[in-house]
């Protein structure tokens, strides 16, 4: 299994999560890494602060909170959280947290769509939840998801206080596309707003979606 690195940066307010999650699911990717959220990751729209911080459980029950609102995964001894493993690279994946949602991106890996590679070779790979990650690209987490690094038995559980809701610029253009549509077409925005997310008559959503559904990109973010 992947080792942790002592040597981290811990809050001054953690939290003490479950290991599995009820509403699991496969990462999302988002499009703009600055607008993820409608508030900043320090304080929110109520203004309570949000401390960007979350915490990764190791297969043997082994829990490290970092606080850090973006923390770099490899074996180097640079990273904030030390892996090994002859497939894990020493710049292998980054997290970054804003407020209460957090995204991760493969640094390395083979490209799915195209099998081109970008990385130091082609074990080098990212999975969420069992699904391989695509270099470059931002994928959305939820708190709970299963991350693994070189091997797909080399895996994290990710924890984190976590907002509910949609992404916040989905759920607005949802708002504007109810405010004039027809009866028919609102009917059907509320069933469904084609994404696999349930809307409710005023817009606001769940998600609604497993974690076996498959992600569509959005933006390829270098």
């Amino acid at each position: 299994m992947p080792n942790v690195a002592t040597h981290v940066c811990r809050p001054a307010v953690s939290w003490n999560l479950g290991l599995t999650s009820a509403n699991r699911r496969c990462p999302t990717f988002l499009k703009e890494p600055g607008s993820w959220t409608g508030h900043c990751s320090r304080v929110a729209r109520r203004g309570v602060p949000v401390l960007a911080a979350f915490t990764l459980v190791n297969g043997q029950g082994q829990a490290t909170t970092y606080s850090k609102p973006e923390c770099t995964l490899g074996t180097a001894p640079s990273c904030d959280v030390r892996l090994s493993g002859s497939r894990v690279a020493e710049q292998h994946a980054v997290i970054v947290q804003k407020g209460k949602q957090a995204t991760i991106k493969a640094l390395v890996g083979g490209d799915v769509m195209s099998g081109a590679m970008n990385g130091v070779d082609d074990d080098s790979r990212s999975w969420v939840n069992g699904q391989l990650l695509r270099p470059g690209v931002r994928y959305a987490l939820a708190s709970g998801d299963r991350l693994a690094f070189g091997t797909e038995d080399q895996a994290f559980s990710i924890e984190f206080e976590q907002g509910g809701g949609m992404n916040p610029l989905l759920e607005m253009a949802i708002k504007g596309m109810l405010a004039g549509s027809s009866p028919e077409v609102k009917k059907a925005l509320q069933d469904t707003n084609g994404s696999g997310l349930c809307c409710a008559p005023d817009g606001t959503s769940t998600p609604s979606r497993g974690w076996d559904d498959a992600a569509t990109p959005v933006e390829h973010i270098s």
